[in-house]
């Protein structure tokens, strides 16, 4: 061996020997800082989700006064000082949910045996995050694969491995987060018009011709989150009522002003199942009397309306409004989904990729202004194909037996949660993985940790009248 490879030889073996020393000492830190703040990590998720998401809208550098011309162009901007900021919190956050799992995975076995329950679900999820944002990468039309998307199991992963402890304290941090994410969209709106606030936009709400963007990506994201704020406020009430009379005039403001159509349909369809859960049904079964006669009460109004007013005329009226233009704009709609499952049919088992309506797909396709599918059935069958489509299934079904189970502890709230996530599925792409800064995964992680109540044994509250009995027995 000459002197040259002698020292090509030691120069790689003192760089391996320095990256072994290095791994070894960067996990005993990560252990150490585990043991320090480890429970904490999972609280801190969501915060520093609606944290990256408020600024990178904020310093995006858009301007809303051209969202009407041009919706692409404003959604566009990134600026240098707002990416450093996302990186580091990116790092942080990153670095403290590995340091948890891996913690999590140098415990001793018997101390993982015991929380067994939810191992189905994080299984499902990791399912559906195979086929629909990490194969179609490399097996899709066009692969493409970017390192934002391995972020994303990494966080739900650090919310699973603490599923031991109670899930409040977890939907507490979530709910001030997102009061404070409201609170800066409003502000943001009479502080930076240009950036916050969408102007000539034709309303459904008369004498409004705005449209609120906020501290959000775009109104159909902002929208969804003010509705998750409510539910959040509904399952975690805050105890003083004025500062819960706050939480719910901002939660409302916010769900108004971004004039999100979606949302607003899964406000009207999670109500019943919360009066259902939390008014109408009695401890022992069944309905309640009032609430019985409230319905009929309900009913019998409908119908004197209806002998009242002319339902032809009032369609009439509808129809030449704002709301009947964007109904008829549902040609457009099915363009869009002709174009999905034509590329679904281009490659059946893995779909376009990742890639799928992106700038390229959107300029090959003709359609610069779908951003989505507008179906998150069609969007995991175009960008997944076949395979991305049976696993969004099988994590949804999985998902909502984990909900339905938990519904009874929660009074409603996680099936009100489920409902309004499967209602956007109807209309927009809501499960996605592919950043941590985006609104539909920050409801994906509350509805995970929602989810992992019902997972395994769902604690039910015992009805006040076999408490007394209970009680009487005793003495």
């Amino acid at each position: 061996m000459s002197q040259a490879e002698l020292l090509s030889t030691g120069i790689w073996s003192g760089i391996a020997l320095l990256a072994a020393v290095l791994a070894i000492l960067g996990l005993g830190i990560m252990l150490q800082a585990d043991r320090l703040i480890g429970r904490h990590v999972a609280l801190a998720v969501v915060p520093a989700m609606a944290l990256g998401i408020a600024i990178s809208s904020l310093l995006s550098g858009r301007d809303l006064r051209y969202a009407f011309n041009n919706i692409e162009a404003i959604t566009v901007g990134g600026g240098a000082s707002g990416g450093s900021v996302l990186r580091l919190i990116t790092l942080a956050l990153v670095a403290a949910c590995a340091a948890t799992v891996i913690s999590k995975l140098f415990e001793p076995s018997r101390r993982l045996v015991p929380p067994a329950p939810g191992r189905l679900l994080f299984a499902a999820f990791l399912f559906y995050y195979a086929f629909n944002t990490l194969l179609n990468a490399f097996f899709g039309t066009v692969p493409s694969f970017t390192h934002n998307t391995l972020y994303v199991p990494l966080a739900v992963a650090a919310v699973f491995v603490w599923r031991d402890l109670p899930p409040q304290p977890l939907l507490r941090a979530a709910k001030w987060a997102l009061l404070i994410f409201m609170v800066i969209s409003l502000v943001a709106a009479v502080a930076m018009p240009n950036l916050a606030l969408q102007p000539g936009y034709k309303s459904w709400l008369p004498g409004l011709n705005v449209r609120l963007w906020g501290a959000g990506s775009n109104p159909n994201s902002l929208g969804p989150l003010a509705l998750l704020l409510l539910l959040l406020e509904m399952m975690v009430p805050t105890r003083r009522w004025w500062l819960r009379a706050i939480v719910v005039l901002m939660g409302v403001a916010v769900l108004l002003l971004a004039q999100s159509k979606t949302a607003w349909a899964a406000a009207l369809a999670v109500a019943p199942v919360l009066l259902w859960y939390r008014v109408g049904r009695a401890p022992e079964g069944g309905m309640r009397i009032g609430f019985a006669l409230s319905l009929i009460a309900v009913l019998l109004l409908f119908t004197v309306g209806l002998m009242v007013v002319d339902p032809g005329r009032l369609l009439d009226k509808l129809a030449a409004g704002q709301m009947g233009t964007d109904v008829s704009t549902l040609s457009g709609r099915l363009r869009i989904w002709q174009v999905a499952i034509e590329s679904w049919q281009e490659n059946p088992a893995f779909g376009y990729g990742p890639a799928a309506w992106g700038p390229a797909h959107r300029a090959a396709i003709g359609l610069p202004s779908a951003f989505s599918a507008h179906n998150q059935f069609l969007q995991s069958l175009s960008s997944a194909g076949s395979l991305g489509l049976i696993s969004l299934l099988a994590y949804m079904g999985v998902l909502w037996v984990g909900c339905w189970r938990a519904a009874e502890a929660t009074r409603g709230f996680s099936l009100a949660l489920y409902l309004m996530v499967l209602i956007r599925c109807l209309t927009e792409a809501p499960f996605s993985a592919a950043t941590l800064y985006n609104g539909d995964v920050l409801t994906q992680l509350v509805l995970f940790r929602v989810a992992l109540m019902g997972a395994g044994p769902v604690a039910r509250a015992l009805p006040v009248w076999r408490l007394k009995v209970a009680g009487a027995v005793a003495r």
